[in-house]
């Protein structure tokens, strides 16, 4: 167990690094752009983190977003969804990998940037584990989302719900991931 809290700090230290360089890059290049982090997944990996005795089972979620205005009440973004886990005892441990991209865009019926907004998604995502000879699905996502962006001066806390569907060509045909939410943490600049 102790283990697996080390392997979360440091991957939780690298998505800040990565949060920071991603800040300092594009700082000055858009005048209303936005970078966060999705906690939402990571409350999750951790709530399902379970190290009783016998069995063990960790989850490790990063979900970093970026976001850039193109007109008005108008945005384009792109997500990255991460799951390192494992899951079982003993030799019956498995350990599974998530890989999630999509790119989104968003309306804001109300100001730009600001407040409640819509959005739909496009992307690709892939589950594998171990002892599997291939990906338990690889395939598109789809999503429609809904949300408010509450603005802290240049900080801002964005909670969203949304409905995710996945189709996959591998062992599953259509994965219908379902309602989930999101609690988006970041800067706007």
């Amino acid at each position: 167990m102790e283990k697996l809290l080390k392997r979360k700090a440091q991957m939780v230290r690298k998505g800040v690094a990565l949060l920071v360089l991603a800040y300092v890059c594009t700082g000055s290049a858009f005048a209303q752009t936005a970078v966060s982090l999705d906690v939402a997944p990571l409350f999750a990996g951790i709530i399902a983190t379970d190290g009783t005795k016998g069995a063990e089972t960790g989850f490790f979620a990063f979900s970093p977003v970026f976001e850039m205005a193109v007109k008005g009440d108008y945005s384009l973004g792109a997500r990255v969804d991460t799951v390192f886990g494992s899951f079982g005892a003993g030799d019956g441990k498995v350990g599974l990998t998530y890989f999630g991209l999509a790119a989104f865009g968003r309306w804001y019926p109300l100001e730009p940037l600001h407040k409640m907004f819509v959005s739909a998604e496009l992307g690709f995502n892939t589950l594998s584990m171990e002892k599997v000879d291939k990906s338990v699905f690889t395939g598109l996502t789809f999503a429609l989302r809904t949300g408010w962006k509450h603005t802290m001066g240049a900080i801002f806390l964005e909670p969203s719900l949304g409905y995710v569907i996945a189709k996959s060509n591998s062992i599953m045909p259509i994965t219908p991931l379902g309602w989930v939410i999101g609690l988006n943490i970041g800067k706007a600049f």
